[in-house]
Formats: C-alpha cells, sequence, structure tokens
C-alpha cells in the first residue's frame, strides 16, 4: 500500500538521525535495531544481525517479512531471534504525520538502551498500578505537583527553579504519608524509566519534525506537557 511505500523510504534517514541525535538526547545511548509494520501488512526489520529466515532482504542492512510471522503489536520492544528490537506500528490513526511515529520509535530505542545496558531497569508491573490507591487528598496534591513541574519545563531562573522543586519535593514527601512509600517508589521507577524516552521522543520531533512552526508547537504542547495540564 501507498503507506507501506512512504515509511519504507523513511527508515534509513530515520535511523541516520537518530544516529545523529543520540549522544546530544542521551550521552551513551546505543542503538539497538529496529522493526516498523502495519497490523496484517508488512514488517520492515532494520540494522538486525540475524533476520528471521523468512525476511527477504531488500537492501543492506533492511529486511521484509510480516507482521503476522512476527507477532508483534504497538509501540514497544520486542525479542526478535534473541535480540531485543525497538518497534512500532505505522499505521496507527493517531499518527498525523511520519515524524511523530518514528520519534515514537526513537522513545522505544531508548527503551532497548535501558533495558540492554543500565542495570536494575525493568518495565513497570501494572499489578502495582491496579492496586495504586483511590485517594481524593493525594489526587489532589498530584494535581498541585504536576502544575509545579509544567512552571518547573519553562523556568530559566535559577532561584526560582529551586523553589519550585522544594515544593515537588516536599509534596512528594506529603503524598508518601497519604498512600504509602511502596507506591510512591512505584512512581519513581515510572519517571525514571519512561521520563528518559518521553524527553527523547521530544528531542527527536523537535529536531526533525516537517510541519509549519506553529503545528509543532500546538503538537508539543498537546503531546509532551498537556500530560501536566490535564
Amino acid at each position: 500500500l501507498p503507506i507501506d511505500s512512504l515509511y519504507l523510504n523513511k527508515i534509513e534517514v530515520f535511523y541516520k538521525n537518530a544516529d545523529r541525535l543520540r549522544s546530544t538526547a542521551w550521552p551513551e545511548m546505543t542503538l539497538s535495531p529496529i522493526c516498523v509494520f502495519r497490523k496484517n501488512g508488512p514488517a520492515f526489520l532494520y540494522n538486525h544481525p540475524t533476520p528471521p529466515a523468512s525476511f527477504k532482504k531488500i537492501k543492506e542492512n533492511l529486511y521484509m517479512g510480516t507482521q503476522e510471522e512476527l507477532q508483534i503489536l504497538g509501540a514497544t520492544q520486542a525479542n526478535i531471534n534473541g535480540v531485543l528490537t525497538a518497534i512500532n506500528n505505522y499505521d496507527l490513526p493517531h499518527y498525523s504525520s511520519p515524524e511523530e511515529m518514528f520519534a515514537e520509535l526513537f522513545h522505544e530505542l531508548h527503551h532497548t538502551y535501558q533495558f540492554n545496558h543500565i542495570s536494575g531497569k525493568k518495565p513497570d508491573n501494572p499489578v502495582t498500578l491496579l492496586l495504586y490507591p483511590e485517594n481524593y487528598q493525594n489526587d489532589a496534591l498530584k494535581i498541585a505537583e504536576q502544575k509545579l513541574l509544567y512552571s518547573l519545563c519553562f523556568c530559566d531562573n535559577k532561584k526560582e527553579f529551586k523553589e519550585l522543586l522544594t515544593k515537588i519535593n516536599h509534596i512528594r514527601l506529603l503524598r508518601e504519608t497519604i498512600i504509602g512509600k511502596t507506591f510512591i517508589e512505584y512512581e519513581k521507577d515510572v519517571e525514571s524509566l519512561e521520563g528518559p524516552a518521553f524527553y527523547c521522543q521530544y528531542r527527536y520531533y523537535k529536531e526533525f519534525a516537517s510541519d509549519s512552526k506553529a503545528l509543532i508547537n500546538n503538537f508539543i504542547q498537546k503531546e509532551f506537557f498537556g500530560i501536566l495540564n490535564t
């Protein structure tokens, strides 16, 4: 389909962009293989040392197979022939441009780097999230914390920055007395895993998006900062 051709022709450029950006976005970050695909359609595997035997070589480092064979879905990481690989589904309806999809793929590349090279990093346990306490005091404090974090993102005054950080830490200590240490530690674990990857996604999109400046700024506010305002 036309959408397959569109993404097939952008894979090599994406990987070169990712390689150029990785050292400035996150020093020492390495790149794993990648796989982009369409559900019930093709899967394009790039820079994989041992692609599945059924995958056809299209050009140097680029192979084509099917999504069905790999049984992969979503934006995440997958073990393909023993190698942790960053993957993303490019025909999801919420992508309005290839750069949005590739920015999220760069996010997943950061996760493969975390799991391969940073000790103690592992996916968060969804069971903990299911047990997360519903408490109106904690929720109210968390909303206040998010607003402070939003201000922190745009603060360029050292004194103000420290004051905001102190307020955030104070709120977290207070929330710990309400929901307990286990759930605060869970939040910290998720932040340390997803925060850097989310930041890398932001950096890639901001660097390589080709839309007008107004559309880029609108997407950045909605995708990266809107989460702190909702």
